[in-house]
């Protein structure tokens, strides 16, 4: 699998694109600019083959123009890319305002969160959300932006999400299952998927961020691990980063910042 990469077509900035596809694993991203018949400038976004981006590259630096799928546009910018959400921005256009929050994908009732091809961009005050929810028989999953508040205390609480619909307009019936999926990150995309994390602490155990992480980057950045160390008073327990600093942390109380490996 290769990155996920924002995909439009002739939008007028790149950074208005919300749709998601996730690349194979010979693709990059790209975003290419283009004039209309009118004189507009526009920008197609996507997947774009390893291949056709140096052969374009390779075209341009000889100085030759370069059409467009066949229709008779020429193409001002191309620029291709590796990371997930890279070709959001280029081609001489900003990316995403820096006072936004991150950027997370947002469905409703897909059957898995990785499958969730919409994106939007938060607000400051809010993080990125996943979330099991049943809908008659079936388990579906909701992907959107959260308040950090209503983040805490949805995880705090240790619900999830029982109904007939999935409607926030809706009275809900939420019960308790420590086995559910419901997790808030602050990454972009960190809610394209729904691990249920490992609860059982204990000295010596290795460990991740967990759901109700608020602690910035003092594991290092999300995916680090850590050993515990010991317990301090209450539920904090201590942990060791294996880029070397020690932070105390809350497991209990409905809250879990730390997933047991």
């Amino acid at each position: 699998m290769g990155p996920v990469c924002a995909s439009c077509t002739g939008v007028t900035n790149p950074s208005l694109c919300n749709h998601l596809r996730v690349c194979e694993s010979s693709q990059y991203c790209y975003v290419e600019k283009f004039i209309d018949s009118n004189g507009d400038q526009h920008f197609n976004l996507g997947c774009r083959s390893q291949q056709a981006c140096s052969t374009y590259l390779r075209t341009r630096a000889l100085g030759h123009n370069v059409t467009v799928n066949m229709e008779d546009h020429s193409i001002s910018c191309l620029e291709c890319c590796s990371s997930d959400l890279c070709n959001s921005f280029g081609c001489g256009e900003p990316g995403y305002p820096s006072s936004m929050g991150p950027v997370c994908a947002s469905c409703t009732g897909v059957t898995n969160p990785s499958l969730c091809n919409h994106l939007r961009v938060c607000e400051s005050s809010q993080v990125c959300n996943v979330h099991q929810f049943v809908e008659l028989s079936d388990t579906l999953y909701t992907s959107e932006c959260m308040s950090q508040y209503e983040c805490s205390g949805q995880l705090a609480s240790g619900a999830s999400i029982i109904g007939k619909r999935h409607d926030s307009n809706l009275s809900k019936q939420r019960v308790s299952r420590a086995s559910w999926c419901n997790k808030c990150c602050q990454d972009n995309l960190c809610n394209l998927d729904c691990k249920v994390c490992g609860t059982n602490i204990g000295t010596w155990k290795r460990v991740t961020r967990g759901p109700t992480w608020i602690w910035g980057e003092q594991d290092g950045g999300e995916g680090n691990q850590g050993t515990v160390i010991g317990t301090l008073s209450g539920y904090f327990w201590m942990v060791t980063w294996d880029l070397g600093e020690s932070h105390s942390y809350r497991m209990g109380e409905g809250f879990q910042d730390l997933c047991i490996l």
